[in-house]
């Protein structure tokens, strides 16, 4: 008997009496209750719970979002628990945080990584894909996956916080490495799969199911080969210590020897028999098949103890699928597991007592959902924390800058952002972890690389045009930034006002680290189109002013109070004017992220 991973999650489903589901084919709730403070977690204050706490939550969960000031403010002025809700949402589309782009109403169509992958290859009138890199998203061409992750991440209509905890589970928790022989068909099944576990609220251990059953990790760990023959294990051990190391952060202090000698080689009679087909393409070429294939012939019969339990089943997904529910509750994974979550999504300064108060909050779930986790956390006095600091990794950085640049769909797809090259400069690449199975580079690492900052710094001043662009005659093109941005009361774009609106929507800090200097060079560039020292004086450009000059001579006072009130031409009827002002404001953007405080972001 054979079992096929095309239906190994409505097993997984129905295995945890989640018949509706499987019935109705339906996903998360349209709506759920706010998250309310309980003893596992202090929920953060309405008084901390301003505009500024909302952007540091689409910083780090949505990769900025699209969310329009509006929407922002509605969410700041909302009690936190209700906010939450409408904010984190793990479904294909989020209207409220990602709306609708007419230009190609994505929204309408399949948002899996598949069928973005198949909308963006073809030849459909909807397609919107310049037709000159369509066959780039094919599944079978070269590095698809991450193009079409990139893409979705940048597009109006699809939800950002979905790809942002995909990434996290793929890159992170449990990686799957096309450089380490997963083939692209495998590597959208997995990424499909684990997000669609994920938006059905189906308990957490049941997407670890999902994702350790899988072809790509039978293939990256090659237990493809696992056989008991003749009474024989015949294979490797190798995921079956990463199945609780990394999936689980069970890592065999509770018993060492009896972990290794029974727990490790018990998982790995489980993983027998699970196999995956080679599947020839017309052309000479093949690829292995993005399911497996559960036998028994070659599977281990009989129960197995692993952690102390009696594991059974029929076949490998079965008995995988059993031990999940005990590994989830394994003390060591209780203790270990939300704290790789949230050190993977949101802070790199961990002591004991935020552990213990993320701990807190993962007992506290009577069923293990991630996405009442991440919510809970996300309100939390331990994320909207003082000592809180996550250090940006290149990529989600370099998404961060890219997504909030990009002002239409039609600007995404012209690629005038698109960050695949910078990231390349960088030396990471999505669904190719810097670090194999242990993940992505990390923020600290990115954070402790020279070279890393040299790139942006460089990227801000040699290559300033990829934030100052602003006019293109051949794609009829011309960007609009008096679309977003706020008037003033007298109607009227103001220097200060522009700049603090810009800093604001980069560095989400609440202007905390708009001091004077980077006030002087962000002002100069709106209003001149050259920094500050050029402004005081084109003879002495060179020159260099402290704070505490700017703050305390009256000549350069008075220029920095001109500077604030000089109003700026970006809805101008003369296009020159316009096309100036856009570009001061790319020049101010380029300045603002090569400062390091969009290295990183702290919890208040």
């Amino acid at each position: 008997m054979r079992v096929t991973s095309r239906f190994v999650s409505v097993f997984l489903s129905c295995f945890t009496g989640l018949v509706l589901l499987c019935e109705s084919g339906q996903g998360s709730p349209l709506s759920d209750p706010p998250i309310v403070e309980d003893e596992s977690f202090s929920m953060v204050s309405d008084e901390q719970w301003d505009e500024t706490a909302v952007r540091k939550v689409l910083h780090l969960f949505a990769y900025g979002g699209f969310a329009p000031d509006e929407q922002i403010q509605v969410w700041a002025d909302m009690d936190p628990g209700s906010a939450i809700v409408q904010m984190i949402t793990l479904d294909t589309n989020n209207q409220l945080l990602s709306p609708a782009d007419s230009y190609d109403r994505l929204s309408r169509h399949d948002g899996t990584l598949t069928g973005l992958s198949q909308l963006w290859s073809s030849r459909r009138s909807a397609n919107k894909m310049p037709r000159k890199n369509r066959e780039r998203f094919e599944a079978a061409s070269h590095n698809s996956p991450a193009r079409t992750w990139l893409h979705a991440v940048g597009k109006r209509g699809l939800n950002p916080v979905r790809q942002k905890i995909g990434f996290m589970e793929t890159n992170y928790h449990l990686v799957a490495n096309l450089d380490a022989g997963v083939f692209n068909q495998q590597l959208f099944r997995y990424y499909d799969d684990i997000l669609l576990s994920l938006a059905d609220r189906r308990p957490y251990q049941d997407m670890l199911t999902t994702a350790a059953a899988s072809a790509a990790i039978a293939v990256q760990y090659n237990h493809q080969e696992n056989r008991f023959v003749d009474g024989k294990f015949e294979g490797n051990e190798d995921f079956a210590r990463e199945y609780h190391q990394l999936f689980f952060g069970i890592l065999g202090e509770y018993d060492p020897g009896y972990h290794e000698m029974t727990t490790i080689r018990g998982t790995a009679k489980a993983l027998t028999d699970m196999n995956v087909e080679r599947i020839e393409g017309w052309r000479g070429d093949y690829y292995l098949s993005p399911e497996v294939d559960f036998g028994t012939e070659f599977h281990y019969p009989g129960s197995l103890e692993i952690l102390y339990e009696t594991i059974e089943g029929e076949n490998a997904l079965e008995k995988i699928s059993n031990l999940s529910q005990f590994a989830i509750e394994h003390q060591e994974s209780l203790d270990n597991l939300p704290v790789m979550l949230v050190r993977f999504l949101a802070d790199d300064n961990l002591d004991d007592d935020k552990k213990g108060q993320i701990r807190a909050m993962w007992a506290g779930l009577d069923e293990k959902d991630l996405l009442t986790f991440i919510r809970k956390y996300a309100v939390s006095t331990t994320f909207h924390n003082a000592s809180r600091v996550k250090y940006w990794p290149s990529i989600e950085r370099q998404l961060i800058i890219s997504n909030l640049l990009t002002l239409t769909n039609r600007e995404s797809y012209l690629g005038y952002y698109y960050p695949e090259h910078y990231l390349r400069n960088d030396g990471v690449a999505v669904f190719r972890p810097t670090h194999n199975v242990f993940g992505q580079q990390t923020g600290l690492e990115a954070s402790d690389e020279p070279s890393i900052f040299k790139e942006s710094y460089n990227r801000s001043i040699d290559g300033f045009w990829f934030f100052a662009r602003h006019h293109e005659q051949d794609d009829r093109w011309e960007k609009d930034w008096a679309a977003v941005i706020p008037q003033t009361e007298d109607g009227s774009f103001r220097v200060q006002a522009v700049g603090e609106w810009l800093w604001n929507r980069f560095a989400a800090d609440g202007l905390k680290k708009f001091g004077m200097l980077e006030r002087a060079q962000v002002y100069a560039l709106l209003a001149s189109g050259t920094d500050f020292g050029y402004f005081v004086d084109a003879s002495n450009a060179a020159a260099v002013y402290s704070a505490q000059e700017i703050e305390t001579d009256p000549l350069l006072q008075e220029f920095m109070q001109d500077l604030a009130l000089t109003r700026m031409n970006l809805d101008s009827e003369d296009s020159e004017k316009r096309r100036t002002a856009n570009f001061r404001v790319g020049l101010a953007i380029g300045f603002i992220a090569a400062t390091p405080y969009v290295f990183a972001q702290e919890g208040l």
